[in-house]
């Protein structure tokens, strides 16, 4: 017998998909905010100590607390999360108008249609990017129910992303898988830009 709460997520997010729409409604709901401990953990060691740091998608903030002394965080999100957080809608191109030293984006680019147009909106805003996803090691009509069901709007392979950073100019320095699922394993990724000129 199928779920029929699982079977509405997913028809609700193909039709997300078909319209290629963020899922506003669903990012409003303060339920849906995770705190992802050990992804936050790992992303931080990455960023050095008086850095500036804006956090994409940044949900409960969790990221702030964990950086090294002296950062400069700002939030960015598609709902506004406190007084300071940058409302933006990645998917339909509306970026943040900020320069900093390190741009994060942890649990973003499975909710993003376009690959290529986010690695290019962060190499112009900073140097180095720290991003997590979940990619899919087994392609079955289970693993995509599952990302369905995740609310993920995307299924890039591993080859795929590194060749979309590599053509806007950037470099892989390190990619670490560390959360193994049954269809897919989460990598958290640290990538280098060449910096804009002015």
């Amino acid at each position: 017998m199928v779920d029929s709460s699982r079977s509405n997520r997913a028809k609700r997010v193909r039709s997300l998909m078909k319209n290629k729409r963020s899922d506003i409604e669903r990012w409003s709901r303060q339920d849906q905010l995770k705190t992802w401990s050990e992804r936050t953990r790992r992303a931080a060691k990455f960023v050095r100590k008086g850095t500036s740091v804006l956090d994409l998608g940044c949900g409960n903030m969790s990221l702030r607390d964990a950086l090294p002394e002296g950062c400069v965080y700002i939030p960015a999100d598609i709902v506004k999360r406190s007084e300071n957080c940058r409302v933006i809608e990645l998917n339909q191109g509306n970026w943040p108008d900020e320069k900093v030293d390190v741009v994060a984006a942890l649990g973003v680019l499975e909710y993003l249609y376009d690959m290529p147009a986010f690695f290019l909106g962060s190499s112009k805003i900073g140097p180095r990017l720290i991003f997590s996803y979940h990619v899919t090691y087994v392609h079955t009509p289970e693993s995509e129910d599952a990302r369905l069901n995740m609310g993920w709007l995307n299924n890039f392979s591993l080859p795929e992303i590194i060749e979309a950073i590599v053509k806007v100019g950037g470099k892989v320095d390190r990619v670490d898988g560390f959360v193994h699922k049954k269809n897919f394993t989460q990598y958290l990724f640290v990538i280098s830009f060449p910096r804009q000129a002015a």
